[in-house]
C-alpha cells in the first residue's frame, strides 16, 4: 500500500468515525477517551504535527524554498502575514485546553464530552495532512486539499455538537468562550486553507486558465458563503478566519504559469474581489455584533445572574410518560433528544401526560409518534422518578411504563426535529453512559435501581 492511499484511507476514517458518532448513541460505539484526555492528546497532536519542518509552506532555516516549492503555483497565494493566525489560534487552544481540566461545570463537560471526540479526529486529520503536504506528494496536491476538507468536516460536527448542547443548558460562559472560540478560529482557517489547496492543486495540473479562473471566483464565492454560514451558525470566530484569509489573499500575489497566463489585470481583479468580499463579510460581522451585544453582556455575568437569567425556577410540576421498549433478546430502544429541554441526552420514547389520559395511553401515543411502533402487549408501570431539572429550569414526575416488543420490531425516526435517531442498546451499556449523557429521568431510575430489565 502506497503512502499517498495510506493517508487517504486514514482520512476518511476520520471523516467515518466522527460521521458513526452523529448517527449512533455513544454507547453503541467503544468507549471514549475521558474528556481530559482527549483534549489534551488532540492539543499535542496538532502542535506536534504542525511543528515539524519540511512542508511545502514552511521555508527553511537557510531562507531558500524546499526543493520543488518554487513550482507550486496557485492563484490564490495569501500574503504571508495571514499565516500569524496560527499563533493566535494555538495560544486560544492551549489555553482553552487548560480551562477545560481545570473547570467543573456539569454542562460544559456534557459539552466537551459529545465534541471531543470529533476535536480529536480534526487533530488527527490535520497531522495526515501536514505529512501530505511536502515535496514527495507534490504531484497530488489533491491530497492535501482532501485531507484539509476532512479535518474542517471533523471540526465543523464537533464545534456543531458544541454549540448544540451549550444553547441548551446554561454554563459558565467565559470557560465555554475560551475552550471553543480558538477552535472555531482554527475551523475558519481550516475552510480556507482547504480552498487555497485546492486551487493550488488546479492550478498545477493540466487545467486551462479559463477553468482555473472559474475555480477561483467559485472558491471565492463559496468562501464568502462559508463565512456567512459560519456567523448565522454562531460561530462567529470561524467566520472571522475565513474573513482574514480573503483579506490576505486580496494581498497576496498569483503565481505560476496559469497566472501569467491570465495577466495582470485578471490577477488583480481577483485580488480586488477577494478584498471586497472582506470587507462585505466585516461590515456583516461588525452588524450582527452590534445586534447581539447586549445579550453577551448579559450572558457574562457572574455565574449566580448567569443561572438566575437563563434558568428560571420552574413553577409547575408536569407529567412525562417514558416507554421501556423492550426487545425479546434484552435490549431496550434509546433515543438522543434534540431540540428541547434534556438535548444532547440519551432517553427513551415518550411524552407529556394529557388529560384525561391513562399512563398506558400516553405511552402508547407517544411510543406510535416518535418511533412508529404500535404496542401490542400489555404494558407495566415498572418506575416513577422525581426530576427536577435545574439547568432546563423543568420539574417532572416521570412514570415509566415497560413494553415487550418481538425481535423483528424496527423502530423509525418519526420526529427528527426531537430526537437524533434511535438504536437498540442493553441496560448494561446504559448504565456505562455518563450521566451527563443520560436525560436526567433515566439517571435516577438507574440510582434508584427500581428497573430490572429481567423481571
Amino acid at each position: 500500500m502506497t503512502p499517498l492511499v495510506l493517508l487517504l484511507l486514514c482520512g476518511g476514517a476520520c471523516v467515518a468515525y466522527v460521521l458513526i458518532q452523529t448517527r449512533l448513541p455513544v454507547c453503541l460505539l467503544p468507549s471514549s477517551l475521558p474528556v481530559s484526555t482527549a483534549s489534551v492528546l488532540a492539543l499535542v497532536i496538532s502542535v506536534v504535527s504542525v511543528s515539524v519542518d519540511g512542508r511545502l509552506d514552511s521555508p527553511p532555516p537557510s531562507g531558500e524554498l524546499l526543493d520543488g516549492a518554487a513550482a507550486l503555483p496557485n492563484l490564490l497565494s495569501p500574503a504571508p502575514f495571514a499565516f500569524a493566525i496560527w499563533a493566535l489560534i494555538y495560544a486560544g487552544e492551549i489555553g482553552g485546553t487548560g480551562a477545560a481540566l481545570l473547570v467543573k461545570d456539569a454542562p460544559l463537560s456534557l459539552a466537551l464530552e459529545v465534541s471531543n471526540d470529533a476535536w480529536l479526529a480534526t487533530s488527527i486529520a490535520q497531522a495526515l495532512w501536514c505529512a501530505a503536504f511536502r515535496p514527495w506528494a507534490l504531484g497530488s496536491l489533491w491530497l492535501a486539499a482532501v485531507l484539509l476538507a476532512s479535518s474542517a468536516a471533523c471540526l465543523a460536527t464537533s464545534q456543531w455538537r458544541a454549540y448544540r448542547s451549550l444553547a441548551t443548558h446554561a454554563s459558565q460562559t467565559w470557560a465555554a468562550a475560551m475552550i471553543f472560540t480558538p477552535r472555531s478560529l482554527h475551523l475558519g482557517w481550516l475552510t480556507a486553507a482547504t480552498l487555497v489547496n485546492g486551487n493550488a492543486y488546479l492550478a498545477a495540473s493540466s487545467v486551462t486558465p479559463a477553468n482555473a479562473l472559474a475555480a477561483v471566483i467559485a472558491s471565492l464565492a463559496l468562501a464568502a458563503l462559508l463565512s456567512l454560514a459560519f456567523l448565522a451558525s454562531g460561530l462567529p470566530a470561524a467566520s472571522i478566519a475565513v474573513t482574514w484569509a480573503l483579506l490576505a489573499v486580496s494581498k497576496g500575489e498569483a503565481v505560476g504559469p496559469t497566472a501569467d497566463a491570465l495577466g495582470a489585470d485578471v490577477t488583480n481583479a481577483i485580488a480586488m474581489s477577494a478584498g471586497l468580499f472582506a470587507a462585505v463579510l466585516t461590515l456583516v460581522s461588525i452588524a450582527q455584533c452590534i445586534t447581539r451585544l447586549p445579550g453577551l453582556l448579559q450572558r457574562f455575568n457572574d455565574p449566580a445572574v448567569l443561572t438566575t437569567a437563563t434558568t428560571p425556577t420552574p413553577k409547575t410540576v408536569r407529567v412525562g410518560v417514558g416507554v421501556i421498549v423492550q426487545r425479546a433478546d434484552g435490549r431496550l430502544l434509546l433515543g438522543e433528544r434534540h431540540g428541547s429541554h434534556g438535548s444532547g441526552r440519551f432517553a427513551f420514547p415518550g411524552g407529556h401526560l394529557e388529560v384525561g389520559e391513562s399512563w398506558e395511553e400516553t405511552a402508547r401515543r407517544e411510543l406510535e409518534e416518535e418511533t412508529g411502533i404500535k404496542a401490542i402487549e400489555p404494558m407495566q408501570h415498572v418506575a416513577t422518578t422525581n426530576d427536577y431539572m435545574e439547568h432546563d429550569a423543568k420539574h417532572y414526575v416521570t412514570i415509566f411504563m415497560r413494553v415487550r416488543v418481538d425481535m423483528t420490531t424496527e423502530a423509525r425516526n418519526l420526529e427528527p426535529h426531537k430526537c437524533n435517531g434511535w438504536a437498540w442498546v442493553t441496560w448494561a451499556e446504559v448504565s456505562q453512559v455518563h450521566e451527563s449523557r443520560l436525560f436526567m429521568p433515566v439517571v435516577h431510575l438507574l440510582a434508584e435501581g427500581r428497573f430490572d430489565p429481567n423481571a
